[in-house]
């Protein structure tokens, strides 16, 4: 399951994220935040600020290496999502499919009907399904 942060007006967190690791906001109808990529190493200057507003579902892609944001919720509340997670169902996911906008690079989904572990080798928006090991 997904990591989800609720936060409100008036909150601010740093969030690191692994190498190749996204991050989904999503601002609730009344709600905005600012996302800020952080310099790599405490002291570096900002490498640049995403603005989420009314509504708005923005996701920050993975990086080659690690990386530090800044979420600092404006007004209203905003979600906060890592897209690394584990799924599970009855049968082999499907590439494309299973996970789309929610299942990032590395997620895992296990078929329970089979046995197999599946890892995500694509993308967020495009989940290619890769077979790692049966029971």
């Amino acid at each position: 399951m997904a990591d989800i942060t609720i936060m409100n007006a008036g909150d601010c967190e740093t969030l690191f994220l692994a190498t190749r690791e996204a991050l989904t906001v999503i601002a609730a109808a009344i709600g905005s935040a600012n996302v800020t990529r952080l310099g790599d190493k405490a002291g570096e200057a900002a490498q640049g600020t995403v603005a989420i507003t009314d509504g708005q579902t923005k996701t920050i892609d993975p990086f080659s290496m690690p990386s530090r944001h800044e979420i600092a919720c404006m007004t209203g509340s905003v979600s906060v999502i890592g897209n690394t997670i584990e799924m599970i169902g009855a049968g082999a996911p499907s590439d494309g499919v299973t996970g789309v906008n929610i299942a990032g690079i590395g997620s895992r989904y296990t078929d329970t009907t089979l046995g197999k572990l599946y890892i995500n080798g694509g993308t967020l928006a495009d989940p290619i399904w890769k077979i790692v090991t049966s029971a």
